[in-house]
């Protein structure tokens, strides 16, 4: 009689042996998808947390009328549309890219204190974002900190150096603080940049005329007006230099295409008055020159160069 206790040959395999195959493969199978998870490539975000084919947040519509926003970038909305800034969560969440429209919104509503609050935040937060720093430099320029703003200008310009928009506000700024040089050469690269930037152009034509350099500030001053047929303050501007220059009837006609586009555009009015002898005129200040910062929410095309 055989042992009950003792196994046949064939029964001393291991039961192991019939599912452990089986095992293996479901953990080289799970092993596989956990690979292959790891390394297959997604979409990757920018900087900003957006995916590549969405537009950057950028800084707000140029200031000129008429002129076009920054290459490739959303336009901000304008005065007037209904969008507000919130009186809630004035720096953005902490997010730059939120912080830098919220921004954009404070400087269209004048309020560039509230603005450079939010932008000193984001600047901690994005350091080598230069549209930050172009908003940083018009918040300070709007709050008379010259050298600040010409600070944060060029550290946008060090960050990306092609900035044409950066150099013409940038030009201002030195031209506001007498360094009539630098700001020529400013406005210079901001035109060799962008060859059809009326705006710039404009500030060069001052820059050289308050260099004493009338012809050139004629060419850039005629080159503005070309760009722009209706550019107000460019008319008024070369109607300047020619009346610096004695070519009276040159500054009558450039007064009255300005007085046409903008009949209360009173500095021209006074100024044609006296060229053309008006004894009841009263007595011409000296000409106030009309400078254009590329920024991101003033409706005018031009503003003073005392702003």
């Amino acid at each position: 009689m055989r042992n009950p206790r003792r196994r046949s040959k064939k029964d001393t395999k291991p039961q192991a042996v019939y599912w452990l195959p089986w095992l293996l493969l479901v953990i080289l199978t799970l092993a596989g998808m956990i690979f292959f998870n790891m390394y297959t490539p997604g979409e990757q975000g920018n900087r900003r947390g957006e995916s590549q084919d969405e537009p950057r947040q950028a800084p707000a519509a140029p200031e000129s009328a008429g002129e076009q926003s920054l290459s490739g970038l959303e336009q901000i909305p304008s005065p007037g549309t209904g969008q507000t800034a919130s009186t809630t969560s004035t720096t953005g969440g902490g997010d730059p890219n939120e912080m830098l429209r919220r921004s954009n919104l404070m400087l269209n509503q004048g309020k560039p204190a509230e603005a450079l609050k939010i932008l000193k935040t984001a600047s901690k937060l994005a350091p080598e974002d230069e549209d930050i720093q172009y908003n940083l430099g018009i918040a300070y320029a709007r709050l008379d900190k010259i050298d600040e703003a010409i600070n944060a200008y060029k550290k946008a310009l060090e960050i990306m150096p092609n900035y044409a928009e950066v150099y013409n506000n940038l030009g201002n700024m030195l031209m506001r603080r007498g360094d009539l040089e630098q700001a020529v050469t400013n406005f210079a690269e901001a035109v060799r940049l962008i060859p059809d930037y009326a705006l710039a152009h404009n500030n060069l034509g001052i820059a050289y005329a308050r260099l004493e350099d009338h012809s050139n500030a004629v060419i850039h001053l005629k080159r503005a007006m070309e760009l722009n047929p209706d550019y107000v303050s460019a008319h008024f501007n070369l109607a300047s230099v020619y009346a610096g220059m004695d070519r009276d009837q040159e500054a009558i006609s450039e007064l009255e295409k300005t007085i046409e586009l903008s009949p209360e555009f009173e500095p021209a009015k006074r100024m044609l008055s006296t060229l053309r002898g008006d004894t009841n005129s009263a007595v011409v200040p000296e000409s106030t020159d009309y400078v254009g910062e590329q920024s991101n929410a003033a409706p005018a095309d031009a503003i003073s160069g005392t702003q």
